[in-house]
């Protein structure tokens, strides 16, 4: 949504034209850490065997190959990422997703990588994203998973958890799809702390009345988002830090409600 705000031809670009993007490499080392959860819970949906560490770090190695064959941006707040310390990252980070994480999610999996495309009530505009994992437990109670690789785990709180409206935001969505609001929603962080590779898991949840508000939310950022643009070309939103410096500044144009795409991302 900050694409969107920030840069409307930035956001057309990469998220309804889905044109390439260099990638930065603390983004890169979590897209490929994320492959080991993905492969192993996607054979259990699918009724086949547990693939070992072995396969699912080849799957670790294979993404960051394609990454990094596509070019990488390796600056950073703290300097200048080295390429290969960063693949080695990749493959620590999904080594504890495989021995930490795994067998914590496994039981009752039901969507890995689950795509959602959902209307909210405005014409042409839709809510679109995808959430890591979504389990059962015994009772038939919807749980949601979400992994997240960061260079310091310390930098993750139970309040960040339950301050996150990445949470009211998959509960909506799993809402809308399944008809039942799930039960809790799990950070499951996978970090570096003094040098040392660790996992926390922090669990939260959500109020109903904050769920339900979350279409509002939608609605009223889209509108949000028009007023803005109406009033205010572009290339004039200096205010911006992030459209200041993007590539496509000078080819935004202002944009009518529901004239960038159809689709808001989380």
């Amino acid at each position: 949504m900050q694409t969107l705000i920030g840069c409307p031809e930035k956001h057309r670009r990469q998220y309804l034209l889905e044109q390439p993007q260099q990638t930065g490499a603390a983004a890169a080392i979590g897209v490929a850490a994320h492959m080991v959860p993905e492969k192993c819970l996607k054979a259990l949906q699918q009724g086949m065997r547990m693939p070992t560490k072995e396969s699912a770090l080849k799957a670790v190695q294979a993404k960051w190959r394609i990454m990094a064959e596509a070019g990488l941006d390796l600056s950073g707040q703290r300097g200048t990422y080295v390429l290969g310390d960063c693949e080695a990252m990749a493959l620590r980070y999904g080594e504890m997703l495989y021995d930490e994480v795994v067998p914590v999610v496994r039981k009752g999996t039901k969507e890995a990588e689950w795509q959602f495309y959902l209307p909210f009530g405005v014409d042409g505009w839709h809510f679109k994203g995808a959430v890591d994992h979504v389990r059962e437990d015994a009772k038939g109670r919807l749980i949601i998973d979400d992994w997240k690789t960061t260079s310091n785990i310390s930098t993750w709180s139970q309040t960040r958890a339950d301050k996150s409206p990445q949470v009211e935001a998959y509960y909506w969505a799993a809402w809308q799809h399944w008809g039942k609001i799930p039960y809790k929603f799990v950070f499951h962080v996978v970090g570096n702390k003094g040098g040392v590779t660790e996992y926390k898991a922090l669990e939260t949840d959500r109020p109903w009345g904050l769920v339900e508000g979350w279409r509002d939310r939608l609605v009223y950022a889209t509108k949000q988002i028009a007023l803005h643009d109406r009033t205010v070309p572009s290339d004039k939103r200096v205010d911006y830090d992030w459209h200041q410096t993007c590539p496509w500044k000078r080819e935004c144009t202002p944009w009518e409600f529901g004239s960038v795409g159809e689709s808001v991302i989380l």
